[in-house]
């Protein structure tokens, strides 16, 4: 694991509960892939399942832990992200409590301050979610 979950509060605004990713697997110049394990008392778990709306904060996390992790490198401050806009949105099937999802996301392009990433969701090796997002990125100084 390249990342343990305090690490990764290091590198992201948000605060428990609101946290959705526990670790960070690997990460380099362009990708990011991040680990959450769904439990039944989370903020986002309703009837068994990690509903949708959890899902896509689980792919914005992962992106804003890959932007800390190259700022970090940089010796710079985690720069403040916000999510401009969400294309091509597929959920497939939401993960149920006790599952582990991973999720990999990849830079596409970069233009002034907007990244636009690919990101992708497994379970148990399947995909079951996929996007693309536009973050507004804000560096810190």
């Amino acid at each position: 694991m390249l990342l343990n979950k305090d690490e990764i509060l290091e590198l992201l605004p948000q605060r428990p509960p609101m946290v959705m990713i526990e670790g960070v697997l690997s990460a380099d110049a362009h990708s990011c892939r991040s680990f959450f394990s769904v439990d039944s008392g989370h903020l986002f778990c309703e009837n068994g399942r990690f509903e949708a709306a959890g899902l896509v904060e689980n792919m914005a996390q992962t992106a804003a832990a890959h932007a800390g992790y190259l700022a970090r490198k940089e010796q710079k401050s985690p720069p403040a992200g916000y999510i401009a806009g969400i294309k091509n949105l597929q959920i497939v099937t939401l993960p149920v409590v006790g599952e582990q999802i991973e999720t990999e996301i990849s830079l596409q392009h970069q233009v002034m301050n907007f990244r636009i990433i690919a990101a992708r969701v497994f379970c148990k090796e399947a995909e079951i979610a996929c996007c693309e997002m536009k973050i507004l990125v804000n560096e810190r100084e």
